[in-house]
């Protein structure tokens, strides 16, 4: 399946890629919580969340790394501070605390350790093996979010591969379960990392317990689980086809015109231009089993032959 997804510019920003910023000021917003307002190379403002790195030592006047994160589908741009001391994918040693089992992703009970970082802060870590009185323990750094180090044995990391934002996997569907009144298919990846997938957004693929899919990474969440979307069983990314028009919207200064996807769900585009009954669109994104189309703009193209 051909699902290669560039990634996402705004502002000149490009998501996943490392610049500098200035701390202007801070500054308290609607929601009563208070933000740093930073100031990206190309003079526009953002806000970061200031509780999430209050420990990050930040001051106001000065420049700092930060890495664009994420950039959603309405173009808001997230930001992660480099983090003061800890570099993701890299290893380190931390303090061990003690030995407590713990609740994974799919609401199992295993094995874990709770360590202390280097600016005293602790954190939950799955942990299989006999710590035998050790005062440090090596870890993984598999991903730092919102200032929230996500840890992995670096041990077993050596043989496990993280998965990649925008890379497609092999997962095998465990059980369907219910977690906090929400339904999800329990998956397990093929380096045997267990995930959830939203049950709701994906009836019409019919999926049963035992059943092997793909799915793309969409991004890691700060609860510390990927959001996972599932190889479409009619449509690819990137290539175009012709859908049904179902009917005609018409606006006081645009035209939307609704079509239907192979599982009978509507799907508005705006078009301004004269249309038959079926309608030729490209399928830039799939989100939560929902397609997301551009209209391809049919023109005539005039060859004129020089004598």
């Amino acid at each position: 399946m051909n699902e290669k997804i560039k990634n996402k510019i705004v502002n000149g920003l490009e998501e996943n890629k490392y610049y500098s910023f200035k701390i202007l000021k801070t500054t308290i917003a609607p929601d009563n919580c208070e933000y740093y307002v930073l100031e990206c190379p190309y003079g526009n403002k953002y806000l970061l969340n200031k509780s999430y790195y209050d420990n990050y030592g930040l001051k106001i006047n000065r420049e700092i790394i930060c890495k664009i994160d994420r950039i959603n589908c309405s173009g808001k741009i997230f930001l992660e501070p480099e983090h003061p001391n800890y570099i993701e994918g890299n290893s380190y040693k931390f303090e061990y605390i003690k030995t407590q089992e713990i609740t994974n992703v799919i609401g199992e009970r295993e094995p874990g350790i709770i360590v202390k970082d280097i600016l005293g802060k602790e954190w939950t870590v799955p942990y299989k093996n006999d710590i035998q009185n050790k005062k440090n323990v090596e870890l993984k750094i598999e991903r730092i979010k919102k200032g929230k180090l996500f840890l992995n044995n670096s041990y077993t990391a050596k043989y496990k591969t993280s998965l990649k934002k925008d890379k497609s996997y092999n997962f095998k569907i465990l059980s369907i379960i219910i977690i906090n009144n929400i339904k999800y298919y329990a998956l397990e990846d093929e380096f045997t990392g267990k995930h959830l997938l939203d049950f709701d957004y994906f009836t019409d693929y019919n999926y049963k317990e035992g059943d092997k899919i793909k799915c793309r990474v969409v991004k890691f969440s700060t609860k510390g689980r990927y959001i996972l979307e599932p190889e479409h069983p009619k449509y690819n990314i990137g290539k175009i086809y012709n859908f049904p028009v179902i009917r005609i919207k018409q606006t006081k200064s645009d035209c939307f015109v609704i079509v239907e996807d192979c599982f009978k769900n509507e799907i508005s585009i705006k078009v301004n231009d004269k249309i038959g009954k079926k309608l030729s669109c490209k399928v830039e994104n799939i989100r939560k089993g929902k397609l997301v189309l551009e209209y391809i703009l049919k023109r005539l193209l005039t060859i004129i032959l020089i004598p």
